[in-house]
């Protein structure tokens, strides 16, 4: 079972989530952070190429050992994190910048 604070059941999928952000959104910033340039021919090569891409799941086998820590200056994590730079991110929402530097 996934863990709460991780998984939202309301948006069990990219699309989901693209569809809420837009209702939340303002229009001229969402076309900014979900568009591409040169007619789009990148964005759609790299959903399309993302889409190929299959996970043969492997359920009920030991994996002893396996773990998602990292180290990161010194410091160690137990899965790996980020937050992506965006250009013109207060475009997105208000103080986002300051919301984001503050998740990390």
């Amino acid at each position: 079972m996934a863990n709460k604070e991780y998984f939202n059941s309301e948006y069990p999928s990219v699309e989901h989530l693209i569809k809420k952000a837009k209702s939340r959104v303002p229009g001229f910033a969402f076309d900014y952070l979900a568009g591409g340039c040169f007619s789009e021919v990148n964005l759609d090569r790299n959903t399309s190429d993302i889409r190929k891409v299959q996970l043969k799941p492997w359920y009920l086998k030991d994996y002893k050992g396996a773990s998602h820590e990292t180290e990161l200056f010194g410091e160690t994590y137990s899965s790996p994190f980020g937050v992506a730079p965006v250009g013109l991110q207060g475009l997105m929402w208000p103080n986002s910048c300051e919301i984001l530097a503050q998740a990390a």
